[in-house]
């Protein structure tokens, strides 16, 4: 079952409405898979842009999850903080431990993985229904 991260099916409530997930990280593939990848200019801003956009809705959800008793670590919260901040190394051009397109975008891919669990994650904890 597709879980919503992004448009009209996210609730008010939820630390991903409003932030255009989907959209920013579209715009992170197409940085990623830009031909002659250059960690500067226009690009490499939308790209950083969007990925802060997931640091703070990460820290949202991890506030959320504090606030209902529940550890972050026993979710899927340290593996997308690990692969958001790796991305966000590799974007502006800082030591990270990926080294190539191919691997940003498994990152990239994982990261929004990662989010749809968490987002079913936070679901479960505000007691939206989950057959959206």
């Amino acid at each position: 079952m597709n879980i919503p991260i992004d448009g009209p099916m996210v609730p008010k409530s939820s630390a991903f409405y409003g932030r255009n997930i989907l959209y920013g990280f579209e715009k992170i593939g197409e940085y990623i898979r830009q031909p002659n990848f250059q960690p500067s200019g226009g690009y490499a801003q939308l790209a950083d842009f969007w990925v802060k956009n997931v640091v703070t809705v990460l820290a949202d959800i991890e506030t959320k999850m504090r606030q209902h008793g529940t550890n972050p670590r026993d979710s899927h919260f340290p593996q997308a903080r690990y692969a958001v901040m790796e991305l966000q190394k590799y974007v502006t051009g800082d030591d990270s431990s990926i080294s190539s397109g191919t691997e940003a975008e498994i990152f990239r891919l994982a990261l929004l993985w990662t989010l749809e669990e968490l987002r079913r994650s936070e679901m479960a904890l505000d007691g939206e229904p989950r057959d959206v």
